[in-house]
Formats: C-alpha cells, sequence, structure tokens
C-alpha cells in the first residue's frame, strides 16, 4: 500500500504506519519514506547528485547548476526577519544567546540580520533569548 501525508513538524510518519497496523488488527512498517517537500523547498527542484557529481567534468553543466542555487536569502525568505544590533550580531557571531527575545513565538525560526542587513544566522526563540541555530560567515572584510 502507497500513501501521500502532508504533515507539521514533529509529526513522525513511522508511527502513523504503526497506528494504521494496530488499527487494521495486524503488524506492518513502513518499507520507505521519501520527504517530497519542506517548507518552500520541493525535490522536484533539487538537483540529484548524479548531476552534481558529473558537473565536475563538464564545466558548462557546472555553470547551469550554479545558477539554479537559491541564495541564502531566497532561502530564507519565509523566515521572519530580525534585525540585530551592534551588540546582538557580536553575540550571535559568537553564538551567544540574544536578551531579550524579540516578540516571538516560542520555538519560532527566524533569519537574523546583522547591522548592515545581511544575514548572519538562523535563529530560535528559546524562553527568554534568540538561540542561534546555524550561524554563517560574512564574506564582508570588516565585521
Amino acid at each position: 500500500m502507497a500513501f501521500s501525508v502532508r504533515a507539521s513538524k514533529g509529526f513522525y510518519v513511522r508511527s502513523l504506519g504503526r497506528d494504521l497496523a494496530l488499527a487494521l488488527g495486524t503488524v506492518g512498517h513502513l518499507g520507505a519514506l521519501r520527504r517530497v517537500a519542506s517548507g518552500p523547498f520541493r525535490v522536484d527542484g533539487a538537483i540529484s547528485g548524479d548531476r552534481l557529481a558529473a558537473a565536475r567534468q563538464d564545466p558548462a553543466m557546472a555553470a547551469e547548476i550554479a545558477s539554479q542555487v537559491l541564495s541564502m536569502e531566497s532561502a530564507v525568505a519565509s523566515f521572519r526577519r530580525v534585525s540585530l544590533d551592534a551588540q546582538g550580531q557580536a553575540d550571535a557571531r559568537a553564538g551567544r544567546l540574544i536578551r531579550p527575545a524579540p516578540d516571538l513565538a516560542e520555538g519560532e525560526i527566524v533569519a537574523m540580520l546583522g547591522v548592515r542587513g545581511d544575514l548572519i544566522a538562523i535563529g530560535e526563540r528559546r524562553g527568554d533569548a534568540l538561540a542561534v541555530r546555524r550561524g554563517f560567515r560574512s564574506l564582508l572584510v570588516d565585521d
């Protein structure tokens, strides 16, 4: 049996498979699980590993692939943005918590922007603070 599931963060598809088997009075397992989308990203927009490997030998293909790669800013376009002051930027770059947290829901993921408006990190509201989940190196030399 094959089926599709549209689920939110934290949903366990394998548990759904178990629960379906139990409801049917039998046992079962997932034979395969494939994520086809996550947020705004879809697998049909992905570049295959085989194509990436082939591009190492083909400059024209490499250029074509490079033109399809999303910028960091477009990759976080659906995230709420939080602009940091100089101290917040320094704290984020050092991986320190930023207090007080902006007005966000607990666990909300945000794009953290530095004093020049550049993306410096992905953050998450944790309690009374904003925590860095993933920081990015700046291409700007005088940060």
